[in-house]
């Protein structure tokens, strides 16, 4: 996937947006600031749901961003060098030169961005429970909460590209030697 925007670089890995990023933004934005934090705080100024709206799609797309990142960090732990990282209009793609060497190196590169999406989850999820208020930034909280769960969990299907195929490519990889 080619970079529409370059962003810079993180533990050495260039991370960059394709210009689809802005039309899923753009979307969701819309979505939460025009239907979904409305129907959950009714009653405030347009302008707060707008804000609250367009911070909560900046956060949400950090958490995509969080998610490749920690399959990129662990793939290059591993000895696997990372070409760059591209958010899109269906997510991100770390871009990995080469193959893991083992099932195991495999299955933790695999794992690790369905796990940090859990635990953005747990997080947002934690911090939307203990937060005493205002309500639409808890609200804003639990969507993001919502939305990352749905991430990790449809990331873990077992199929092709899906984070949850090529954990499945490792297991059978351990189970098989092939």
């Amino acid at each position: 996937m080619k970079q529409s925007l370059r962003l810079g670089r993180v533990a050495g890995v260039p991370v960059g947006v394709h210009w689809s990023v802005l039309v899923i933004g753009l979307l969701i934005g819309a979505s939460l600031g025009g239907v979904v934090l409305p129907a959950a705080v009714p009653g405030l100024p347009t302008a707060w749901y707008v804000l609250t709206a367009a911070a909560t799609v900046v956060l949400f797309l950090g958490s995509l961003l969080a998610h490749e990142l920690a399959h990129a960090l662990v793939a290059q732990r591993r000895g696997l060098p990372v070409k760059s990282i591209t958010l899109w209009l269906f997510g991100g793609m770390a871009e990995l030169e080469g193959e893991a060497k083992t099932p195991r190196n495999e299955l933790e590169t695999a794992a690790a961005g369905p796990l940090t999406s859990l635990a953005v989850a747990v997080g947002s999820f934690l911090v939307a429970v203990l937060l005493p208020g205002p309500d639409l930034l808890v609200a804003a909280l639990t969507w993001l909460a919502l939305m990352n769960l749905v991430l990790a969990v449809f990331n873990m299907l077992p199929g092709a590209p899906l984070d949850g195929g090529r954990v499945l490519h490792a297991v059978l990889w351990w189970r098989t030697g092939s």
